[in-house]
């Protein structure tokens, strides 16, 4: 009888192993993946963070040396499925939509666009970067922010890249001058729909 238990444990053991090391490793593989969710400026897993009911809206600019950066460019147009631009709707280069994906940042943005964007530089075909003189800012609905490509833009955020060496008055103006339509697309004030150039049916929220 004690022959037939020995014989039982030494076949179970292994299986109770193989078991045990299955749940360890799942368990560090999930921790992993949650770590990679949270940690901004990383790249997310859109099997943990895709919802196709997330959609949030921010209004933009970019001004360099003084000059309002354009984006209204077919190669700008829904360069990346989960956060862009719709160029069709009316200033759509100025508008920021995300959409189906939560915790996704701007340097995916950029990135996307062929566009570097940190604390240091904004280059597409030219490079802006710090100097003595001149310097990139950012800021989020009125206030300087420091997180520059790692921020995530919120819903109804107004979103400003500015580079040079602009008084703050100047940069003021620049602010007053973005854009205050992710309240419509977002379903906020749908009362000012009629305020766009084009019919409500042509419009991609």
């Amino acid at each position: 009888m004690r022959k037939n238990k020995t014989k039982a444990i030494y076949y179970i053991a292994p299986v109770l192993a193989i078991i045990l090391f299955a749940l360890v490793f799942s368990s560090f593989d999930y921790q992993q993946t949650l770590e990679r969710r949270t940690s901004p400026g990383e790249n997310i897993p859109t099997e943990v963070v895709r919802s196709p009911v997330f959609h949030a809206h921010a209004d933009f600019k970019v001004f360099l040396d003084g000059k309002e950066f354009s984006f209204n460019e077919t190669h700008f147009d829904v360069a990346n499925h989960y956060i862009h631009f719709h160029l069709r709707n009316p200033d759509g280069d100025k508008v920021i939509h995300v959409e189906g994906m939560e915790n996704i940042t701007l340097k995916t943005f950029f990135d996307s666009l062929n566009i570097t964007f940190n604390a240091s530089c904004f280059i597409e075909s030219e490079s802006y970067c710090n100097t003595f003189e001149k310097r990139i800012r950012f800021f989020v609905s009125g206030k300087e922010n420091f997180q520059f490509d790692f921020y995530e833009p919120k819903n109804i955020d107004r979103i400003l890249i500015t580079y040079g060496n602009e008084s703050d008055e100047e940069i003021m103006l620049q602010m007053n001058n973005i854009t205050d339509y992710a309240c419509i697309y977002s379903n906020r004030c749908p009362e000012r729909i009629p305020e766009l150039p084009v019919p409500e049916s042509e419009l991609i929220f």
